[in-house]
């Protein structure tokens, strides 16, 4: 596996640390000072270096952690951020400089306590950077998995055994056979006339579609025309006047805009008086509808409660609204509010036929909409308190408009010649004057309280200044820049709409003109930015093709209207044979149940006969009426008599069904309600328990289950078997896919189970393969020690042969370790090519404990060195390919075992490859079995030991796929 970049800089720290170069050091000779200077000045270069990776190191660390939590990866942000708490907690910075003072003042003790401390940090660092996932969380999120998964196969057997039991009761019982059969034949009578009335009905849908198009696109078209007319009028206007008329101009329209606010806030505002009205009124309603509930009404009356209920609510609803921009109601809004909410909850208990909710929620709302009326009687009192301080500022703004009367007079005084102007300045002046008059008048009234009266003398000031306004420029007069910003503006609001227009007029068969509305949106678009950029002339002539284009849509349109009035003509025709024929088939059965009836010897069962046949005979004749009326195009007509005939079809139908067959059935069915409310509940709450899982598999299809139990409840209710078998039917397929999502759920906790078994087992495996390697190496050693010492052991090589045996036994205790966790995760071959390195683990430790340390024992530890690496190296490889699964989004099709057979079986092929070789290469040598040496048996028995145990893994391996 290779490291990431933060890890190997990590590591490479830990190499740099100078511990082990100045215990070497140590044991030199004092004696040779220059170059104990030179290692220890070398040690301080190296250190030096290594700090100052470590500050990089640092550095970039937190540039990482800000950019990964920008990109949304919290998680990794955050192990590097811990890791960085770990530097400042340990001193890591701080000891790795102490380490260079210390080496420059030769304290070399505090050097090799102080590296050693960093040394343990820095492995700290690494094994958070290296940090997997929370095996615990996994294992906790799997059984929750697991728990629900059985949770929700249990439910979906349940539900398929009450679809089982309600379809049972469904088709229960006996009935005679000619009534079945005449019951069947009425029924497809029926769907007939409902697919007959529902195609006659589609006619002329298609016909309006058009008429609606025609009548859009002519308001368009209007529209279009009227902005080009305004463009044009902006294209032509001169040079704004001089900048005191423009300057009077914009004290008008200050003036106006000041007074109307004034007159807004003078006493009670109309929005307030107008909301205390409605809310009285409301509440009047609320208390009706509340005492023809108590009178315990029909379902007739109680529908109509519950519709009048809406009502009061929607109109509550309004009116808190029309008060959103009302100073001083919001306590009003806040009660309205509230009465709305329970006028609703009160509507909806009626529907559900909760009556006494119902009654409650009506109390709690009429008793807010008393509490409204009382803040908003208080609203219109305070408003009406504050007269004094409008009469204060009404006497500002008149003094200011006399003012500016003034100014007007004496600008108009100044202009002799420039008639056009002079005169519209002399007409402002006059008109502002006027104004100034009724504001005075108003703020005296304002004072005295009379705000009803002040009110009046401010809406006459406002038409004084509004005459001013008129002869100052024409009315909503814009200087030019604010006159294209509003042309491109209302442009973009066509083009928009001519946008909508073109898709509909495709989709209602006419594709030319829907092209042709795509094209004026176009030219639409392109005139508003004209417009936007001021180019008048650029816009007009956008506009011009726009209307053209509108023309366009409006003569095709105008086309396919009149073409469709011949088809519709056709297939009126064509419906209105069909119609005769139902007649007619409904006309025979009549008569075929009239002859059956008198053959009937059960006389219940010939009365309901003939009375069906009566209602069939009625239907015929409506059938009949409707088939002239489509001819004659009286479609409303036609509509009402085919209604009138299913109605009858149903009567008929009703009436041939065995009625106390179908009372037992319905009690059969109404049986089961509780069971399947019992359902309902459980996957209720199975999707709460879903919900609390991450990535919430399984819930929402759950959720869905539980709605369809609930309407397959109803249904039993109703004794809709078959309706009830339907939303049972749908329910288990949700929960189907509820099970698909939890079991993909669970392969992955699963693999990622495997992957953190498979990461621990390759960090073990790195261990076994370093330990024994070095125990190897040691063995070796001692043996070429042996034979030079003359084929003798010294007593210090025995007595160091104790451990080396301790090591290679504890390496074989581990093994023991690793090999249960594969093999309890299937790999059979990985489990048996490891047990047998363990097994000859132990044989090397009993020889070493006997003090050999021959050709046998060496030979045996490199095999076993050789099976830990490529077994490390196999483990490496999976967890790779697992690693790339995982980036491109594979990993699916059921749960994986820890390493993929056609791995293991190279594996396999590979160990009987090497005691093949093994065994040619014995062989080879042309020796006598008579004259081999006890190695050499013993090197036979292993070879004939190990194809013993592949026969056998080669046998269980095979039995696992499946192939005897």
């Amino acid at each position: 596996m290779k490291r990431p970049t933060l890890i190997v800089l990590l590591l490479a720290l830990l190499l740099s640390l100078p511990i082990a170069a100045i215990g070497q050091d140590g044991d030199g000779p004092s004696g040779d000072r220059p170059s104990r200077d030179r290692a220890i000045q070398g040690l301080v270069r190296e250190q030096e270096s290594a700090y100052a990776q470590f500050q990089k190191l640092e550095t970039r660390m937190r540039e990482l952690a800000k950019k990964l939590r920008e990109a949304g990866f919290a998680e990794k942000a955050d192990n590097l951020e811990k890791a960085l708490d770990v530097m400042i907690q340990k001193g890591l910075r701080t000891g790795m400089k102490e380490i260079i003072d210390f080496l420059q003042q030769e304290r070399l003790n505090d050097v090799i306590r102080q590296a050693s401390d960093v040394e343990t940090g820095l492995g700290s660092l690494i094994a958070i950077l290296e940090s997997r996932r929370d095996e615990e969380r996994i294992r906790e999120n799997l059984e929750k998995v697991q728990e629900a998964l059985a949770d929700v196969r249990e439910l979906k057997m349940e539900q398929e055994d009450l679809r089982a039991r309600t379809r049972e009761a469904r088709t229960s019982g006996t009935e005679s056979e000619t009534m079945k059969n005449a019951r069947e034949k009425v029924e497809q009578l029926h769907r007939e006339q409902t697919a007959l009335r529902n195609q006659a009905r589609e006619v002329p849908k298609r016909r309006e579609r058009i008429e609606e198009e025609i009548r859009k696109i002519r308001d368009l078209l209007q529209k279009q025309q009227a902005l080009s007319a305004d463009t044009s009028r902006a294209a032509q206007k001169k040079a704004g006047p001089s900048m005191d008329f423009e300057g009077a101009r914009k004290e008008i329209r200050d003036l106006i805009e000041k007074q109307t606010d004034l007159r807004d806030r003078t006493g009670v505002p109309a929005s307030l008086e107008e909301a205390l009205e409605r809310a009285r009124a409301l509440r009047a309603r609320q208390e009706a509808a509340a005492k023809t509930l108590s009178g315990g009404p029909g379902e007739k009356q109680a529908n109509e409660v519950a519709t009048l209920q809406e009502d009061i609510a929607k109109a509550i609803e309004q009116t808190s609204k029309d008060l959103s921009n009302t100073a001083g109601a919001e306590g009003a809004r806040a009660k309205l509010d509230q009465a709305a909410r329970k006028a609703a909850e009160a509507a909806v208990a009626m529907n559900r036929g909760s009556r006494a909710r119902a009654r409650q929620a009506q109390a709690a709302a009429k008793e807010a909409l008393s509490e409204a009326v009382s803040e908003l009687s208080k609203a219109a009192d305070d408003a009406s308190k504050s007269g004094s301080a409008a009469a204060e500022e009404q006497a500002g703004l008149a003094k200011r408009a006399g003012r500016a009367a003034g100014s007007m007079e004496q600008a108009a005084s100044g202009r002799q010649g420039e008639t056009g102007e002079q005169k519209a300045l002399e007409q402002a002046a006059r008109a502002t004057g006027g104004a100034a008059e009724k504001m005075n008048e108003a703020a005296g009234k304002a004072a005295a309280g009379e705000t009803g009266e002040a009110r009046k003398d401010q809406e006459r000031a406002l038409e004084h200044l509004d005459e001013a306004a008129k002869a100052l420029g024409q009315p909503g007069e814009k200087p030019a820049g604010e006159l294209s910003r509003q042309i491109e503006a209302r442009q973009e609001d066509l083009a928009r709409q001519a946008g909508k227009s073109a898709k509909s007029a495709g989709k209602s068969g006419t594709p030319r003109a829907g092209q042709s509305m795509k094209q004026a949106g176009e030219s639409m678009e392109q005139a508003a930015a004209a417009a936007g950029e001021g180019s008048m002339e650029k816009a007009q002539e956008a506009q011009k093709q726009a209307e053209q284009a509108l023309d366009e849509a409006l003569a095709e349109l105008a086309k396919e209207q009149n073409s469709l009035a011949d088809r519709e003509a056709a297939a009126r025709d064509k419906l209105a044979k069909r119609q005769r024929s139902l007649a007619d088939k409904t006309k025979e059965l009549a008569d075929e149940l009239t002859r059956q009836a008198k053959a009937e010897q059960n006389q219940e069962n010939a009365a309901r006969m003939n009375s069906a046949a009566k209602d069939l005979m009625n239907s015929a004749g409506k059938q009949q009426q409707a088939s002239g009326q489509m001819q004659s195009g009286e479609q409303s007509a036609a509509d009402q008599s085919q209604k009138g005939a299913q109605k009858d079809l149903r009567k008929a139908r009703d009436k041939l069904a065995d009625s106390d067959l179908e009372k037992d059935r319905a009690k059969k069915l109404r049986g089961l309600v509780t069971e399947e409310k019992k359902l309902e509940k459980k996957a209720r709450e199975l999707k709460n328990k879903l919900d609390d899982i991450e990535k919430k598999p399984g819930a929402q299809p759950t959720g869905r289950a539980g709605d369809k139990m609930n309407e397959a409840g109803r249904r039993l209710e109703g004794s809709e078997g078959e309706k009830a078998e339907e939303e049972q039917q749908r329910a288990e397929e949700y929960l189907k896919q509820a099970e698909e999502e939890l079991e993909e759920e669970e392969r992955r906790y699963r693999n990622l189970q495997q992957e953190e078994l498979l990461f621990k087992i390759q960090q073990e495996m790195k261990k076994l393969v370093l330990e024994q390697t070095e125990l190897n190496e040691a063995v070796r050693a001692m043996d070429v020690e042996r034979q030079t010492a003359g084929g003798s052991l010294t007593r210090l090589q025995r007595h160091q042969l104790r451990p080396l045996a301790a090591r290679q036994k504890k390496q074989a205790d581990q093994v023991v370790y690793i090999v249960g966790a594969i093999r309890k995760e299937g790999s059979r071959v990985m489990s048996f090519r490891l047990q047998t390195a363990g097994d000859d683990m132990l044989a090397v430790s009993r020889r070493l404990s006997r003090r050999e340390t021959d050709v046998l024992v060496q030979e045996m530890q490199a095999e076993i060195l050789r099976n830990l690496k490529e077994l490390e190296a196999a483990f490496n490889d999976e967890l790779d390919r697992r690693r790339r699964e995982e980036q491109k989004g594979g990993g699916g099709g059921g749960q994986q075992p820890l390493v993929p057979p056609s791995a293991e079986l190279i594996m396999l092929r590979d160990m009987q490859a090497k005691i093949n070789n093994r065994l040619k290469s014995f062989l080879g040598k042309d020796v006598r079995l008579d004259d081999l040496s006890e190695v050499q048996k013993s090197y036979l028995e292993r070879l004939a030991h190990r194809q013993g145990l592949v026969k056998d893994i080669w046998t269980e391996f095979m039995e696992g796929l499946g192939i005897r």
